[in-house]
């Protein structure tokens, strides 16, 4: 909420999954260092959405300023698809166009407001017919990104 909240007063806001002054995602393991940066990317506003550099090598390493960290450059297991994956999602859905109406809604089952509503009270028929990244329904997009980090 503050994000958005605030966007609308000073700028956009980026949201950042990791930064320099906490320890690297990939410290928990894959399966968190994909949601969190899913989680960032999908609640930025207009899809302004960043990361420290490594974040998609899975780089374990804290970084420090002004020394030389290692950033896993070409680490064989990576989130490189995924990062790119949810760019193009940024970059195309309608949600993320600059001036989308976003309103939040509560969720049923947690009683709490959602980060993005289903229904941003936009047209997108128009943007869904030139989409190359496929729309999924909700419970089909929950379901997903639940086998896809191995039903934790």
């Amino acid at each position: 909420d503050h994000a958005h909240k605030q966007s609308q007063r000073v700028g956009v806001l980026a949201h950042y999954s990791e930064t320099h002054d906490n320890d690297r995602l990939a410290k928990k393991g894959w399966a968190w260092s994909l949601l969190r940066n899913r989680l960032c990317a999908l609640a930025s506003v207009n899809g302004a959405f960043g990361f420290t550099c490594g974040v998609e090598w899975l780089a374990t390493e804290k970084i420090l300023v002004h020394g030389c960290t290692g950033l896993a450059w070409g680490n064989a297991k990576n989130i490189v698809p995924e990062i790119a994956h949810l760019n193009q999602l940024l970059c195309e859905h309608p949600c993320f166009f600059d001036g989308a109406k976003l309103t939040p809604v509560k969720t049923a089952e947690l009683k709490q407001r959602a980060a993005r509503p289903l229904d941003g009270g936009l047209d997108v028929r128009k943007a869904q017919a030139a989409l190359r990244t496929p729309l999924r329904g909700s419970a089909e997009g929950l379901a997903a990104m639940h086998r896809e980090l191995g039903g934790a």
